[in-house]
């Protein structure tokens, strides 16, 4: 630095000097005149570089680095600015500028230390461990004393992995005497040995995990075994091994692996959850659960692994209920834990809280993670919802997302009016099935969305396919079988059924084929068998316990179904299939209240669950709760509104709704025979042709394994259709007449019976035309006025009784004490008819089935005796004093096919419409006109008797009651299930076998 000034004149003159230059424009001599004056101004040199020292304390990176070159200006050649300036360029991260500086100064002053520590911090900085150490070690050699430039040493000595120089560099330190300080780098050298170990053996595992996942496994294999060659107790590559084993089919290997790594590494957690998996395959269940428990207890990841591995082994094991009540705790101590997240959304879903599963779903789909669950989770809320098109479009999202992931495929199968979707999902299939030929999935899902779409023989077509490319694949065969019987080719489906089952007959899709065939051929306790097989092999299928509650009530008692039906609650919980299937229990034995009870606390619990709400409508209309469903016309949810109107008698706006839902559900079978109800009042005969000619293809290959007639002809409904359409004349003047409206339509209606007596279908319109005009309403005659004698009569072919009768036969007397009750059998019915004379003896045993022997005798005791006459099978549900003591002598209930009842009769002695019913009905068999036994001395009589006598005189109506068919389940249930009816005992087995013989 240049001499400082001695006088204050000499300062002002060599400020004047260099301020003339700046007024003469001699720029660059102003600016040395200037420096020189600063550079002779001690004051101002030292407070410039207290100004740079600040700002490089307050990290004011810029600010220094400008203060600093300025110094650096002023007094060129000092190496503490320069290397301030060095230290200012690293503040800024500018690490090769500062190297640079730095690099000059050792140039110049070889043994500057600071600047050779400088070096070493910026090749630190950039990356180059070795360099940085070769600077520090430098420093420490000029300065070997120096405690902090050894110790840094050792540092850059462990970053660089030069374990032998930080060693040296220790002991350097060790003779210096810096005992704690040696202590302390000895601890981090063996740590950082461990670390480097460590992060080659990751480097290494990451590499033999990318060849697994590209399906090189003898590398990936080489990779676990060499890096468990070096650490036998690495988890990562013992767990990945195992899988790796177990892949290939090995699990015995498998469970050797695991075991070893147990034993090396006791309480691992991850380990541990990878063995009580194991045991989940080895179907060791109840060992899993105790593990995976204890395991759950825990914090961290492998507790919320273990949590989530536990909820599904619950459900696997039908426990759906315990598996959702440990979800909260285990959200507890993970609420990130994305798996947890996806568990809790799908109960939700599963529980049909639809709006709180969609935010939950929405929150997860919104996160940077894999959507393709969420996307699915939504599409479902949407399906629930009854909105398709939203459906579709998060369903072909999840599908976008991941086209090679089967599920949203599935979903899009089982979606209704999808079809759009399906076309675009097609597509990715194709392409799917063009890049992986070596996997059969594209062509299963390709062969399920063609069947969703009606499509059977593509459905076939791609499913040949794949069982040409895998022929053992037992699931292709079943769905082979399967579409095959959908076709009604029921002898090709029994071969692909017999190649599955020979390929895998303990297989559990096997075994619920093998159950459902079993069904169908009525073997009903084998398929309880099988069901049960199916269950312990997978509790999950909830599906199949509710059918175990229908097959127990179908074999009787009732209190077996019931017992069946609360196991489910109690391992499953209350869901909404519970509801369902107790309604439908209740509903089936007649126990109506009780059916009632369920239908509100289901939808009480479920208020928007779409199936159960539909159930628990279509009792409301059974029952006559006429009210507004809420469906707002969502397509799938119109059935019961239809089936609402088609018990009010508005048959147009139920035909136009059951139309509707048959559309979007083309394969329920009960929609269309529902529909063909309807239609058939409305006589429309053209429709109901094609229903019925419909509802034989859907039925086809069922009715051959049933064995019974696969012709639209030999169904109940079918022979209703002929005798619709028999007589022309009467047909096409019952048609004009309906189209008419009010009393012109009666009138007319009444004209066609009266014209053609015979017509079962007309005396039907006429009756449905008085209940739609009001004319059956009534008011009571008054108390006092009963006319019907109460006494109740039952006939029974037997003397013994069927058990699950003796409930249906004990609830009259238990709703009526007062009523006198009489079971007949054959012989004591046999007895009776013997005194009316030989012509109703011979009508008796010549009937050629228990139901039509029962009609004769139900028509000659109530005409001889009067009373009451119920069936076996109708269960009370009410005092029946209100029904006889309102003056009326005969009562009867208007079934919903337009017909009357006689299951259920009441009349006072000698009744006149009885007394023809019985000698039509006696006519008729002796005559050998019995092919239709509900026509002939069923039902279809009764109608017509009633018919003609109201065509005849409508003023009748003041002594007869008809009941709506919800007026009288108010008094009686009818129709219950039974034991029988799944035997040849009741008609409906045998009228339509194709070697069935009518009586004659």
């Amino acid at each position: 630095m240049s001499s400082a000034f001695r006088t204050l004149e000499e300062m002002s003159g060599a400020c004047e000097a260099a301020w003339r230059h700046l007024d003469a424009g001699e720029a660059d001599a102003a600016r040395m005149a200037f420096l020189a004056f600063w550079a002779r101004n001690d004051i101002g040199v030292k407070a410039l570089r207290g100004l740079a020292r600040q700002a490089t304390a307050a990290g004011d990176g810029p600010g220094a680095e400008a203060l600093w070159r300025t110094l650096d200006a002023l007094v060129p050649g000092d190496r503490w600015t320069r290397h301030s300036l060095g230290v200012a360029l690293m503040q800024l991260h500018r690490f090769e500028e500062a190297a640079q500086v730095f690099s000059e100064l050792v140039e110049a002053v070889p043994d500057f230390v600071a600047a050779l520590r400088g070096l070493a911090q910026s090749c630190a900085h950039t990356g180059d461990a070795a360099g940085s150490l070769g600077w520090f070690e430098k420093a420490a050699d000029c300065d070997p004393q120096n405690i902090a430039n050894r110790r840094d040493c050792v540092t850059a000595a462990m970053k660089a992995r030069e374990w032998a120089r930080a060693e040296g560099h220790i002991e350097v330190l060790r003779r210096l005497g810096d005992d704690e300080m040696v202590a302390t780098l000895d601890r981090a050298l063996d740590q950082a040995r461990r670390q480097a170990v460590m992060v080659e053996l990751w480097t290494r595992f990451r590499e033999a995990e990318q060849a697994r996942g590209e399906g090189a496994l003898p590398a990936a294999r080489r990779g676990f075994e060499e890096i468990l060659g070096e650490d036998p107790g690495f988890v990562p590559a013992l767990r990945s091994l195992a899988a790796l084993e177990r892949e290939q089919g090995d699990e015995a290997k498998a469970r050797r692996i695991l075991s070893e790594g147990l034993a090396r590494r006791p309480g691992d957690p991850w380990l541990s959850l990878d063995q009580a998996q194991q045991c989940v395959r080895d179907r060791r269940f109840d060992e899993a659960e105790t593990q995976l428990t204890a395991l759950a207890e825990g914090y961290g990841a492998p507790a919320a692994a273990a949590a989530l591995d536990l909820f599904y082994l619950l459900r696997m094991r039908g426990r759906e209920r315990a598996a959702a009540e440990l979800l909260p705790a285990a959200l507890g101590k993970a609420p990130n834990d994305r798996g947890l997240q996806l568990a809790h959304a799908g109960v939700l879903l599963a529980q049909n809280d639809l709006d709180a599963a969609e935010a939950a779903y929405r929150k997860l789909a919104e996160g940077p993670a894999d959507r393709y669950w969420p996307l699915i989770g939504l599409g479902n809320i949407f399906r629930a919802r009854g909105q398709a098109a939203a459906a579709s479009t998060h369903y072909l999202a999840a599908i976008d997302m991941a086209p090679e992931r089967p599920q949203a495929y599935g979903e899009l199968a089982a979606l209704a009016g999808a079809g759009e979707a399906r076309a675009r999902a097609n597509a990715s299939l194709r392409a799917w099935a063009t890049r992986r030929p070596d996997d059969p999935e594209p062509l299963r899902l390709l062969t399920r969305l063609a069947a969703a779409d009606r499509d059977f023989s593509g459905s076939a077509h791609f499913c040949a396919e794949l069982l040409a490319r895998w022929p053992e694949d037992v699931p292709a065969s079943l769905e082979m079988s399967n579409l095959l019987l959908r076709q009604g080719d029921a002898a090709r489906a029994s071969q692909w059924f017999a190649r599955a089952l020979a390929l895998a007959p303990d297989h559990v899709p096997v075994l619920e084929a093998r159950a459902r065939r079993a069904e169908l051929s009525d073997d009903l306790p084998q398929a309880l068998a099988l069901y049960d097989q199916v269950l312990e092999k997978d509790p999950s299928r909830h599906w199949i316990a509710l059918e175990k509650v229908k097959l127990r009530l179908a074999l009787g008692p009732f209190e077996a179904a019931l017992a069946e039906l609360e196991a489910f609650r109690a391992a499953r919980g209350e869901t909404a299939d519970y509801f369902i299937a107790r309604l439908d229990l209740y509903k089936n034995v007649g126990d109506l209240g009780e059916a009632a009870t369920a239908a509100e606390a289901g939808r009480k619990t479920f208020p928007h669950h779409g199936r159960l709400r539909v159930k628990a409508a279509l009792l409301d209309a059974e029952l006559g709760r006429f009210r507004a469903t809420g469906f707002s016309g969502q397509p799938g949810l119109l059935f019961a509104e239809g089936m609402s109107d088609l018990a009010q008698w508005r048959l147009d706006a139920a035909s136009e709704k059951i139309a509707a839902a048959h559309r979007d559900a083309p394969e329920d079978g009960w929609i269309l025979d529902r529909l063909v109800h309807t239609d058939l009042l409305r006589f429309d005969l053209e429709k109901v042709g094609e229903h019925l000619r419909e509802l034989a293809r859907l039925n086809r290959g069922i009715n051959r394994i049933k064995g019974i007639s696969a012709s639209p002809s030999q169904t109940h409904y079918g022979q209703l259709f002929d005798e619709f359409r028999l007589d022309r004349d009467a047909c096409a003047r019952t048609r004009q007449a309906l189209a008419l409206q009010g009393e012109e339509r009666i009138d007319a209606l009444r004209n066609i019976v009266r014209d053609f007596p015979d017509y079962t279908p007309g005396a039907i319109a006429l009756l449905i035309a008085l209940r739609q005009s009001g004319a059956f309403r009534r008011d009571s005659v008054g108390e006092g006025s009963a006319r019907i004698p109460f006494v109740l009569t039952q006939f029974w072919d037997s003397a013994e009784l069927p058990a699950d009768l003796e409930t249906y036969v004990g609830s009259w007397r238990l709703k009526n004490p007062g009523l006198a009750h009489r079971r007949v059998n054959e012989g004591e019915a046999r007895a009776f008819l013997r005194k009316l004379g030989g012509a109703t003896l011979r009508a008796f045993d010549r009937a050629a089935e228990p139901a039509m022997k029962a009609d004769i005798f139900r028509l000659g005791w109530l005409f001889h005796h009067g009373g009451i006459y119920a069936d076996c099978d109708d269960r009370c549900q009410a005092d029946l004093s209100p029904l006889l003591n309102d003056g009326a002598e005969l009562v009867l209930y208007q079934e919903d096919i337009g017909s009357v009842g006689n299951n259920f009769v009441a009349c006072a002695p000698r009744h006149p419409l009885i007394a023809a019913a019985f000698e039509q009905a006696v006519r008729s068999v002796n005559q050998g006109k019995t092919e239709i036994l509900w026509l002939a001395t069923g039902p279809g009589l009764m109608t017509r008797i009633l018919g003609q006598a109201l065509a005849k005189d409508l003023d009748r109506l003041s002594r007869i009651r008809v009941l709506d068919r919800h007026e009288a389940l108010a008094s009686v249930a009818i129709h219950c299930s039974a034991s029988y009816k799944r035997t040849d005992r009741h008609w409906s087995r045998t009228a339509f076998r194709p070697d069935a013989r009518r009586a004659g």
